[in-house]
């Protein structure tokens, strides 16, 4: 997987802070040591003697305050740059820990803390496309584990082609499942996303070596859950996802015997 390099809107204005902090502590440092130095010009015109020694002199007396003035932009700019490279490493573990490393898309964690958070929404309606790749052992037991990889990123990147990220969640359920969560959608927009996904898999072929490119298609589970208004504590939100979630397993589990019989 890529390494994020983007940063948040926190992250950004923290660092933009640390940038403005530096920059003031370098333009009053300056100002400083500008000011006092024509104050010392001054002093040599007023009570004349050798250049050289008022020079050293004033380094003398201003050397323990620039030193520390430099410790403390030091230590500044290495904080400012410590943050933002442990920001960057969190977020990167973060996006790892939600995505599968092979398909980049989310993965079952993500899913259940999208579905958590829908739960507790009062949407109206809640749809899930459980997807199944066919004959998927098939294809790695006859043509190996690297073109079960390669269909399983094909699939993937049909699905982010047809689904944004504003209309749902696409993401690696396990194995050879894809889960496509849609919040506040009902029957009419699943079945239309559905078919979406559907026509996307037509589509979708491994190339296996240049003269066999081998077709994978995939069973489309569909459940779309309404919220019945008869509460919305957190029993009730269980129990809607739990509906969910058991609805397209069957739905799924139908439309995989209906395609077995349709092609056995």
């Amino acid at each position: 997987m890529a390494r994020s390099r983007t940063l948040s809107s926190k992250q950004i204005r923290v660092l933009g802070l640390q940038a403005v902090l530096v920059g003031c502590c370098v333009v009053l440092a300056v100002a400083c040591a500008f000011e006092d130095w024509r104050y010392e010009l001054q002093n040599a015109v007023d009570h004349p003697t050798n250049p050289t020694t008022e020079f050293r002199a004033w380094l003398e007396r201003r050397a323990a305050p620039f030193a520390l003035a430099s410790a403390l932009l030091l230590l500044t700019v290495n904080s400012g740059w410590y943050s933002a490279r442990t920001a960057r490493r969190l977020q990167h573990e973060r996006r790892r820990a939600l995505h599968d490393p092979l398909t980049r898309l989310p993965n079952r964690r993500a899913f259940d803390r999208r579905l958590q958070q829908i739960g507790g929404d009062r949407r109206g309606t809640t749809s899930l496309l459980f997807i199944d790749l066919d004959h998927f052992k098939a294809l790695n037991d006859t043509h190996g584990h690297l073109a079960g990889d390669a269909a399983l990123m094909e699939v993937a990147a049909a699905m982010r082609a047809v689904v944004s990220n504003d209309e749902g969640l696409c993401c690696r359920w396990g194995g050879d499942e894809f889960a496509i969560l849609l919040p506040g959608a009902d029957r009419a927009q699943a079945e239309r996303v559905a078919e979406r996904v559907a026509h996307a898999l037509n589509h979708v072929c491994v190339c296996v070596d240049q003269q066999l490119r081998v077709p994978v298609r995939g069973s489309i589970g569909i459940a779309t859950v309404r919220d019945d208004d008869r509460g919305n504590g957190p029993g009730r939100a269980e129990d809607r996802r739990q509906r969910l979630l058991s609805v397209a397993d069957a739905a799924l589990a139908d439309a995989k015997r209906a395609r077995s019989t349709a092609f056995g």
